[in-house]
């Protein structure tokens, strides 16, 4: 058990006493396969820095490893700036042991939803989508 939470360490944040959540979190309904994530972890070093895909709404973008912890820190800097144009609420996502396997940022102006970005730590890849998919595209990448 202790080395399948030291992996789990290697590829997402474990929740502990000491860290603290401003808004909601949500909570998956399954145990994070260590080893199945550090394939993928793995996998991902040998990929272009970042591959953007164009969905049904919005953007996929598949990053490096190393692209990918880094757009990680600057996007959780950047989104909660207080320059921000845009109310954004963070939501950390668990699995059902504790490890953070993914980061929603819900961006809103009022009542409208702008866009949402979902950050995936065991793929190294994020999903962006709704209304102004453009504004993500051509300012704040």
């Amino acid at each position: 058990m202790a080395e399948r939470i030291q992996n789990c360490a290697l590829i997402a944040t474990k929740k502990s006493g000491l860290e603290t959540t401003s808004g909601p979190m949500e909570t998956r309904d399954y145990e994070l396969n260590s080893e199945k994530a550090m394939k993928k972890k793995l996998y991902a070093t040998t990929r272009d820095h970042a591959i953007v895909k164009v969905t049904g709404g919005g953007l996929k973008i598949e990053f490096s490893t190393g692209m990918y912890e880094l757009f990680k820190s600057c996007a959780d800097e950047f989104y909660q700036s207080e320059t921000l144009n845009f109310k954004c609420q963070k939501t950390p996502v668990y699995d059902n042991i504790g490890c953070l396997v993914e980061t929603k940022y819900r961006l809103s102006s009022g009542r409208n939803g702008v866009y949402t970005i979902n950050l995936y730590h065991t793929k190294c890849s994020c999903l962006v989508n709704g209304k102004m998919v453009n504004q993500f595209a051509e300012s704040d990448l």
